[in-house]
């Protein structure tokens, strides 16, 4: 996932909530609109702990230090607490890798990558391009069938569906048999029509 930069302060402002600032030396070069829109709308972050959340930007600054070093602060608003954000975590765009799936320039390798990844949206994205465009290395095929057992609270997607409906409904565009599916195997009649209910909405 495209990182933007690792916290190292956090503040409140009256006027536009919660800003976080750090910095990222592989991101000096960019110009203020390049690093904007390599954020988007939207970031990830990861805490040491391995949490996550996703939070939405209202705005973006930037400042240029004597030593020309960037100084990133993201406004995320007043919804969201100073105290949610701690020093030392990392931001990654949500932005950056669901347009580089959307345009096709993921590589099958770090779609692979991306199946790794907790954040719902980024699997959401990764999972739905595999099944469009009929990706299915053995790799990625071990992963997909993993992720098709992800049925808990805590693996919640879109609506009332899990991790592992997607999962199972990518691997069927893919040409497996339901049958076949570790996932499937354990769904009563209702989850199973959930999962085929799934299959249709997608445009793949």
């Amino acid at each position: 996932m495209g990182k933007i930069m690792d916290v190292s302060l956090t503040f409140e402002s009256k006027d536009e909530g919660t800003i976080i600032v750090g910095t990222n030396k592989g991101l000096d070069h960019l110009t203020y609109p390049e690093i904007k829109k390599m954020i988007g709308n939207k970031i990830l972050i990861k805490y040491a702990n391995q949490n996550e959340m996703v939070l939405s930007v209202s705005s973006v600054q930037i400042s240029t230090s004597m030593a020309e070093r960037k100084n990133i602060g993201i406004c995320v608003g007043k919804l969201a607490s100073p105290d949610l954000v701690q020093v030392g975590a990392s931001i990654y765009s949500l932005e950056h890798y669901s347009k580089k799936i959307e345009e096709g320039k993921c590589s099958i390798q770090e779609l692979e990558n991306l199946l790794d990844e907790k954040n719902p949206i980024v699997l959401y994205h990764a999972m739905t391009h595999i099944g469009k465009e009929g990706i299915r290395p053995e790799e990625i095929f071990k992963k997909l069938n993993g992720l098709s057992l992800k049925r808990e609270h805590q693996d919640k997607m879109i609506g009332h569906y899990k991790v592992g409906d997607l999962a199972i409904a990518t691997m069927i565009k893919l040409g497996e048999k339901e049958d076949e599916i570790t996932g499937f195997k354990i769904l009563d009649e209702f989850e199973k029509k959930m999962v085929f209910r799934l299959f249709e909405e997608i445009e793949w």
